[in-house]
């Protein structure tokens, strides 16, 4: 039976209607990921411990961004987190942003009844049309499988562009705050005094300039996150850390 304009906008409208009543709990799927080499596509912290706030000073296990640049942290030198990036063909960003979709990670979800309050707990954040979403579950959960597939690592070469290489960013982040207890002879720190930075729950933060930065890296590469350092009559411990491509001051550190 050939139907009618009227009855096929009829029918049309619903298989709309059904469509949207059964597909109302899954998310939309990706038209792509937003672009930009500063704009924080996924982003994964992984939280040690008992559930509360991500700790700033280490950097997230993995930051992806909108031009195909994935930054892990990959150990330290000295008093200085050193990172890792990886460049990423269009076709695996692409992967990952719908891999994410896929996991449910594009709307909040509640707590999974299998969390405990001393495991460690994931930390994820997506940006999708609708704004940044984020997820807080179990390491040890639903999403323990693809949080280990992450690892570039695992991945063949035919997801990236270029080899992987030093991340070297112009500036760093440096966290504070008083000691007395080493012994070690103090380095004395040659800018504005640290307790002068951004107070934080994990101490003071100041964020390096270009130029700060490149004379701080050689200085924290030789020093330990014990070493003491003297400035205006005070001691200090400090780290160092890379400031990562979305973060512009101490405020942008979090998840």
């Amino acid at each position: 039976m050939r139907l009618t304009p009227a009855l096929r906008r009829i029918a049309a409208a619903l298989a709309l209607l059904s469509a949207t009543a059964c597909g109302a709990d899954k998310p939309v799927p990706p038209g792509g990921p937003p672009s930009g080499s500063t704009t924080l596509v996924l982003g994964v912290r992984d939280i040690p411990g008992k559930p509360g706030a991500a700790k700033l000073r280490p950097m997230p296990g993995i930051s992806l961004y909108g031009d195909g640049t994935l930054v892990a942290p990959s150990g330290q030198t000295g008093a200085l987190e050193r990172a890792t990036a990886y460049h990423l063909t269009k076709d695996q960003l692409k992967r990952l942003y719908a891999d994410a979709y896929a996991q449910g990670l594009a709307r909040t979800r509640s707590p999974e009844k299998s969390e405990t309050i001393d495991g460690t707990t994931l930390l994820i954040t997506l940006t999708t049309d609708q704004g940044v979403v984020t997820t807080r579950a179990p390491a040890d959960g639903s999403l323990q499988d693809y949080r280990a597939g992450l690892a570039p690592a695992s991945w063949p070469s035919t997801a990236f562009s270029a080899n992987p290489r030093p991340y070297d960013p112009p500036r760093l982040a440096v966290f504070a705050g008083y000691t007395t207890a080493s012994t070690a002879p103090a380095k004395p720190w040659p800018f504005t005094p640290p307790d002068q930075g951004t107070q934080t729950r994990e101490g003071w933060c100041t964020i390096l300039t270009p130029h700060q930065s490149a004379q701080a890296k050689p200085l924290a590469d030789k020093a330990t996150p014990e070493t003491p350092w003297t400035s205006s009559g005070h001691t200090y411990w400090l780290t160092f850390r890379p400031l990562l491509p979305h973060e512009r001051d101490c405020a942008d550190l979090g998840p």
